[in-house]
C-alpha cells in the first residue's frame, strides 16, 4: 500500500469536512454573495460538529483548531455600508429572505397556543379586536425559547448595535396578528411618539419579522421613507378606530408634510425581516383577505438609555424593567 502524502490527507480531510456540511446544514449552496444579497457581511458559514473530528483524526490539529473557533466563535453579521447608508437615508432596511421558512416552523406551530393563552398562568399579555381576536401578544421574548432564541439571533442583534453603536436591551416583544377579514388598521404613528412619555431619548430600533405572507390586500405594514428625519411628531390619542386607544399623528400634520411617494408597502415571504428606526412614520390597513398576517416585533433599546422617573409609569410587558444585555455574536 502506497503512503499517502501530507498534502492529499488535508484534501481528502478537507473535502470529507466540505461533505458533513453539506449533509448537516442540508443546503445546497451557500456563498458570500447570498449573504451579501441579505445585507451582511461575515466570512463562510460555519461548519459542522464533524469537521473538526474528522482533521484531529488525519492529524491536522491546526486545521481542527482552525475548524473548532469558527463553530464556536459565531461571526458578527454585520451589515455593509451600503445597507447601513440606505438606513440612514430611509430610517428603515428591508431584508429578504434572512430566516429560512423552515427557522419559522416551530415559532408559527406554537404561536396558535400562545395566541389562546392565559395571562395569568403564563406571564404574557394579550390585546384583542373587538371582536373578541387576539390582536397582540406581548412578552413571547420571555415566555417562549422558540422567540427567546429569534430575538436574541444574531442576524438581528448585530445590525441593531451596529445601528445604535452601543450594547443593547429588549424594550418589549410583540407577535402581532391580523386575522383574516378582522384585523383592523394601525393608524399613522411613530413608535417614538408615545415612547417619549416613557422617559427616553430616541434610541430606539424595532425588528419586524414576517411570520406570514405579507400583502397589501392582508393589512401589510405601511412606511413613509425619510420621516424619521422630521423628529418627534406631535400626536393625538384616538378611542374610536380600534378596540384600544392609539397614539396617532395629528390629520393636518399628516396633510402638509406626507406625500403619496413616501410611502412604501411592506410587502413580503415569512423569514423577511424590516429594520426600522423609531421615529419612522409608519401604520397598516383592514385585514381585507382570507389570508391572515403575523409578525413578531422587537423592540431593542440602547441600554444606557434606561427610563427615567415619569409621572405615569407603564407595565413593564410594554417597557422593559429588565436591563439584561443581548449579546448577538
Amino acid at each position: 500500500m502506497s503512503e499517502i502524502h501530507p498534502a492529499d490527507t488535508r484534501r481528502i480531510c478537507i473535502d470529507a469536512s466540505y461533505i458533513c456540511f453539506k449533509y448537516y446544514h442540508r443546503v445546497t449552496e451557500h456563498t458570500e454573495n447570498v449573504l451579501e444579497v441579505r445585507g451582511m457581511v461575515h466570512p463562510l458559514p460555519d461548519l459542522s460538529p464533524p469537521t473538526f473530528v474528522i482533521c484531529f483524526l488525519c492529524g491536522l490539529r491546526d486545521e481542527a483548531y482552525f475548524r473548532w473557533r469558527t463553530i464556536y466563535e459565531k461571526p458578527k453579521m454585520r451589515w455593509t455600508q451600503q445597507h447601513y447608508e440606505q438606513f440612514e437615508t430611509q430610517g428603515f432596511l428591508f431584508v429578504p429572505g434572512l430566516f429560512a421558512t423552515e427557522e419559522l416552523l416551530r415559532l408559527n406551530e406554537i404561536t396558535p397556543e400562545l395566541l389562546l393563552g392565559d395571562d395569568l398562568l403564563d406571564g404574557m399579555h394579550r390585546e384583542r379586536e373587538r371582536g373578541g381576536a387576539v390582536r397582540q401578544v406581548y412578552l413571547a421574548h420571555r415566555h417562549s425559547p422558540p422567540f427567546k432564541a429569534l430575538s436574541e439571533d444574531a442576524r438581528i442583534v448585530d445590525p441593531v448595535k451596529q445601528i445604535l453603536d452601543s450594547e443593547i436591551y429588549i424594550w418589549h416583544s410583540k407577535i402581532n396578528v391580523k386575522d383574516a377579514f378582522e384585523g383592523t388598521v394601525w393608524l399613522w404613528h411613530q413608535d417614538y411618539g408615545y415612547w417619549m412619555w416613557d422617559g427616553v431619548e430616541p434610541k430606539l430600533v424595532s425588528v419586524m419579522v414576517l411570520l406570514d405572507e405579507a400583502t397589501i390586500n392582508n393589512g401589510c405594514l405601511l412606511v413613509a421613507a425619510g420621516t424619521h428625519k422630521w423628529g418627534r411628531l406631535e400626536h393625538e390619542a384616538d378611542e374610536r378606530t380600534t378596540s384600544y386607544k392609539q397614539w396617532c399623528v395629528d390629520r393636518e400634520i399628516l396633510k402638509e408634510r406626507l406625500t403619496e411617494a413616501m410611502i412604501q408597502p411592506v410587502i413580503g415571504k415569512p423569514g423577511d425581516v424590516l429594520f426600522f428606526d423609531c421615529n419612522l412614520l409608519h401604520g397598516s390597513g383592514h385585514n381585507m383577505s382570507p389570508l391572515p398576517r403575523k409578525t413578531f416585533i422587537v423592540a431593542y433599546n440602547d441600554l444606557t438609555n434606561r427610563p427615567r422617573p415619569v409621572e405615569n409609569v407603564r407595565p413593564d410587558w410594554v417597557v422593559s424593567r429588565k436591563f439584561e444585555a443581548v449579546s448577538g455574536s
